[in-house]
């Protein structure tokens, strides 16, 4: 059995197959794009976390090492961050060698092979 408004059948004001409106689709892409920057942010927030981690474990260790072998303090915190800034930089030298050295694939089609040719 039919409802009493599916049967009736009563034109409606708007259009279902009608484009949404410029604004509307305008916030929806905003929407969007700050889900994205939120989930960007959280990643690198993520990231200098465990980078600081690692980091301050290196140094904490590097300095427990030198006051168990009698070091000074001041001389055991030094080197303790310093080697920490040591890994640093060799962990930002080692990215930007990997970003230099890295291909930009996108949407390029493959370079096509060259023979050269010997001659005869």
């Amino acid at each position: 059995m039919l409802s009493e408004a599916t049967v009736r059948r009563e034109p409606s004001e708007r259009d279902m197959r009608r484009k949404r409106p410029p604004a509307l689709s305008f916030l929806l892409r905003a929407d969007t794009a700050r889900r994205v920057a939120r989930v960007v942010s959280l990643l690198a927030l993520d990231f200098a976390g465990v980078s600081l981690a690692i980091f301050t474990a290196l140094a904490t260790t590097r300095t427990n090492h030198l006051l168990g072998d009698g070091a000074s303090q001041a001389h055991a915190l030094t080197s303790g961050f310093q080697r920490a800034l040591l890994a640093g930089s060799i962990f930002i030298l080692a990215s930007a060698f990997i970003g230099l050295r890295a291909t930009n694939t996108r949407g390029e089609a493959a370079p096509a092979a060259q023979v050269a040719e010997v001659p005869a």
